[in-house]
């Protein structure tokens, strides 16, 4: 009789043959990628595919830290693993170990997809200009070996009033990142710093890579110094190279492109003084001829002569004042009079004395009959008499 198998037996089976394969323990695979799936936990789940098939695939967490790109749908690459069975499900994939891009590598294409990321975030759009006459320089750099000797001497050559401050920092391996990005940010925290500039002297893309860190790119972008990238050799080019304010093509080129000759400057300065005398002397040239043609044509006048004629026009104005003052009265003394004249005429006296006469009571001037009762005293008062009258109504 047949013996009967579980469905966990059957992939385990399956499981054991998969794993034991010469061939499927240590293949090398080359596709496309698609659904590709960043998971929480740190895995990555995709699959990959060629024009005639799919197969689905997995990175764990303790594979991805040794990628130098980002896995992205549409990327052609080659993986390098083992295929083994799912039991859960009974799905067979790859589980990836190592994955590489198929016709660029991978640190290239890290670089790539890194400055394509921060470009889009505006991070390299920001230049300020660099100091003139910068007095205290910060570099970043190791502090040992022949790049910052090289620095130190050619600042004391071209002017050694300026003050080097060496922040030390590791500048290649997995750790050089932090120290660089903490480095940054700790300058932020120092005052009376002209100017960074960030250096490391030539080596292989390897050597230069930690200056193609997305934290060191960050950090440069928040620093409120100004600041030169300078790494490498003139045809190396970093992602902090882009971030900084300005790239130098070497340490050396750095320093010469932020320090200006004592004795250029000097001559600059010698040059400048001699500008400012010769516009000095065209001004004083020209202001004495106006001068002169002012003396030439009396335009200055002698300071008594001033003295007399503003006498006159105080006295013309005094004269002036007096009669307006005159005039005003003259005509304010006829209206006066016009208005003493009026009222005359208004007066009462003289209304008696044109013959009529004025009657009054105990309640005072009676202004109509009505006013009057029967057996009423009323005063008459003519122009040069008064007469008592006792009434008698006949209505």
């Amino acid at each position: 009789m047949q013996k009967i198998l579980t469905v966990y037996q059957v992939n385990n089976y399956i499981k054991s043959l998969l794993d034991n394969d010469v061939v499927l323990s240590g293949v090398m695979v080359q596709g496309e990628i698609s659904n590709f799936k960043n998971h929480s936990s740190g895995h990555l789940y995709f699959t990959l595919k060629d024009d005639n098939a799919v197969i689905n695939c997995v990175m764990f967490k303790n594979h991805t830290n040794n990628l130098r790109f980002a896995p992205q749908n549409g990327l052609g690459v080659f993986i390098y693993g083992r295929v083994g069975l799912y039991e859960k499900t009974g799905a067979y994939q790859i589980y990836a170990e190592i994955i590489e891009p198929a016709g660029k590598g991978a640190l290239h294409l890290a670089f790539e997809q890194l400055k394509d990321k921060l470009a889009g975030e505006g991070l390299f759009d920001r230049k300020r200009e660099l100091p003139k006459h910068p007095k205290n320089v910060l570099l970043i750099t190791s502090p040992t070996g022949a790049v910052v000797q090289d620095m130190i001497q050619i600042t004391k050559r071209r002017n050694p009033s300026v003050n080097l401050l060496i922040l030390p920092v590791l500048v290649q391996g997995d750790e050089a990142p932090a120290s660089i990005a903490e480095a940054l940010y700790d300058a932020n925290g120092l005052k009376d710093i002209d100017l960074i500039i960030l250096a490391r002297g030539g080596g292989s893309v390897e050597d230069l890579w930690c200056f193609n860190n997305e934290k060191v790119a960050r950090a440069i972008f928040n620093c409120k110094h100004v600041v030169i990238s300078a790494v490498g050799h003139e045809t190396d080019f970093t992602i902090a190279d882009f971030a900084a304010d300005l790239r130098a093509s070497t340490p050396s080129a750095a320093i010469e492109i932020a320090i200006t000759e004592q004795e250029n400057l000097q001559e600059k300065i010698k040059n400048q003084l001699a500008t400012i005398g010769s516009l000095l002397d065209m001004r004083l040239s020209k202001d004495r001829g106006r001068l002169k043609t002012a003396i030439s044509n009396r335009s200055f006048k002698e300071p008594l002569e001033m003295v007399y004629n503003k006498q006159i026009l105080m006295a013309n104005y005094k004269k002036d004042l007096n009669a307006n003052i005159t005039t005003r009265f003259e005509l304010e003394k006829t209206k006066a009079k016009f208005l003493i004249s009026s009222l005359n005429n208004l007066s009462p006296t003289n209304v008696l004395a044109r013959g009529y006469s004025m009657v009054s009571n105990s309640d005072g001037l009676v202004k109509h009959a009505d006013y009057i009762k029967n057996d009423d005293e009323i005063l008459i008062k003519f122009r040069d008499s008064k007469v008592i009258l006792k009434v008698e109504r006949r209505d």
